[in-house]
């Protein structure tokens, strides 16, 4: 049953598919830039959020080829 079915919508529908990746990706790069920073100002062990980078690459991969 589809959403619109349902009478519910997603956050991606509600404002449009180019707009949520355009968050996904400033999201994205705010939190490379502050894990850089707490990593290189603090200590190296902030450098373990740096797996959400991958996780993001894989994520804009599938969002991309999706229709």
């Amino acid at each position: 049953m589809s959403d619109e079915l349902k009478q519910k919508l997603s956050f991606v529908r509600l404002i449009g598919r180019h707009d949520a990746v355009f968050l996904f990706v400033v999201y994205t790069l705010f939190t490379v830039l502050f894990t850089l920073v707490d990593t290189f100002s603090r200590d190296f062990g902030f450098a373990i959020n740096m797996w959400y980078l991958g996780y993001a690459t894989y994520a804009f991969a599938r969002l991309m080829e999706q229709k």
